[in-house]
């Protein structure tokens, strides 16, 4: 394990290997990256003092979990649209392919259209504030 080998006596990936000072009975820390996401990994620690002694090899579990989600969701065909419309209503339906929420405002007609950004904050094109519902 010292070495930076597998039970093969194969070279680990320097990225997933790697060494850390200690001091006698305080927490020490080590940031492990270039792991893949989703991955179940088996870690396996040895501490040496300053005479070359060495623990005998503790085995840590690790899953990494799910790569963050950094798509947008898109609007299904057709959508989003509006049902039910009456002289001073009308319901707005949105169909999207992820979980989340959707945010709205409604402008008068030739509309300068705002940001995504913007629509999420309530405000029009200028970021002034659209009256609530």
């Amino acid at each position: 394990m010292k070495a930076g080998q597998d039970n093969s006596g194969t070279a680990v990936a320097a990225d997933k290997k790697g060494d850390f000072a200690l001091a006698a009975n305080t927490e020490a820390s080590a940031n492990v990256t270039g792991l893949a996401a989703s991955t179940a990994y088996d870690i396996f620690v040895v501490a040496e003092d300053g005479s070359n002694n060495l623990t005998a090899v503790e085995k840590v579990d690790v899953t990494t979990p799910a790569a963050p989600d950094t798509t947008a969701p898109t609007f299904a065909s057709g959508y989003p649209k509006t049902a039910n419309v009456t002289h001073n209503a009308f319901d707005l339906l949105v169909k999207a392919n992820e979980n989340g929420k959707a945010y709205y405002i409604v402008l008068a007609d030739g509309a300068t259209a705002p940001s995504a950004a913007q629509v999420k904050a309530g405000q029009d094109n200028s970021g002034t504030a659209v009256a609530a519902d």
